[in-house]
Parts: structure tokens; C-alpha cells; sequence
């Protein structure tokens, strides 16, 4: 979610039903590598699990499905498709990483329980990876005892569309 300056808040989430509309923000980058660790891995955003009711005593676990998965070249500006084997950590050599996030889209399906509460029947998340990123070399190292920071610029949405009774997906 972007902050009030256009940065990426990587600490601030979404309550349920509370969308995100696909907006930009800009990732600052102190430590290549911690980065790719981090906010550049798609790992980040595709490994982990959301409780889907309110109770989690009673709710069931549910693991995130990976829709689309997209490879962007910065050189050429074309997009291709990938598999979801794709999805892995980025490498970095030097100044350069490659296979970091750029995009990130979260479409949340819920539906109703019968005690007039919500459920989450599935979350699809749609990726967009880079090709290569390839940062200031003044950004990898330390110059007079202050770290440079170099920008780059990510995009994130989530929007919510009710399931079927069943819980099958809708659109």
C-alpha cells in the first residue's frame, strides 16, 4: 500500500472488504540483497496462508492460488507468460538482481456463513516479475559512511468479488 508520499508501506495491510486500487508506489533500496529477500521476492507475496473466517479457532486455513504469472523485460517493454514454477527467489549478482516482483494483484473471494458473517473461499494472486533490475552501483556500497538509496517502482491492488453459495469462483 502506498504512503502518503507515493512510498510502498510494506507494513500497513488491508482490513477485509477494505479494496486497493492498482497503484504505483516506489520501493526504496538501501541493500540489494536484504531487498531481494524481502519486498523483490516473490516468495514474499505467494507463501503464506490468511485465515478465512473471522473465528480462527473455527476457520479453515486457506493457502493463496496463483493465477496469472507474467515476466516484464525493461529493455523491450515486453511482457510474457510464465508458469507458476517461475515463482522463485531472485538472484543477485553485484549491482544487478533478476526474477524481482514488479507487480502484484490479490482478487480475495469470499461468501457469506450462515451466521451473516464472511468467509474466505479463496484468494487468487496475479504476478507481474521482472526480468533483471540493475541499481546505481553507489546503491551497493557504502560511500562516506552513508548508505545511497535507489527507487523502484512496484504496483499492488486487491479487490474482493463474492463466490458462489458453493464457493465456487466468480467474476
Amino acid at each position: 500500500m502506498t504512503d502518503l508520499f507515493g512510498f510502498c508501506n510494506n507494513y500497513k495491510t488491508p482490513n477485509f472488504l477494505q479494496e486497493v486500487p492498482e497503484s504505483y508506489c516506489e520501493q526504496s533500496i538501501s541493500n540489494l540483497q536484504a531487498a531481494a529477500d524481502t519486498f523483490l521476492n516473490p516468495k514474499t507475496y505467494t507463501d503464506f496462508s490468511v485465515t478465512a473466517g473471522s473465528d480462527p479457532a473455527k476457520s479453515d486455513i486457506k493457502k493463496l492460488t496463483v493465477g496469472n504469472v507474467s515476466r516484464y523485460n525493461p529493455k523491450t517493454s515486453e511482457v510474457s507468460k510464465l508458469d507458476a514454477s517461475s515463482i522463485t527467489k531472485p538472484s543477485v549478482s553485484g549491482c544487478s538482481a533478476s526474477n524481482v516482483v514488479r507487480e502484484v494483484f490479490y482478487t480475495v473471494y469470499y461468501k457469506p456463513t450462515s451466521s451473516g458473517r464472511f468467509q474466505i473461499a479463496d484468494v487468487l494472486i496475479d504476478l507481474v516479475l521482472q526480468d533483471t533490475l540493475d541499481i546505481d552501483p553507489k546503491v551497493c556500497a557504502e560511500t562516506n559512511g552513508k548508505t545511497a538509496r535507489g527507487l523502484f517502482t512496484q504496483k499492488f491492488g486487491i479487490i474482493y468479488r463474492a463466490a458462489n453459495a458453493n464457493g465456487s469462483l466468480t467474476d
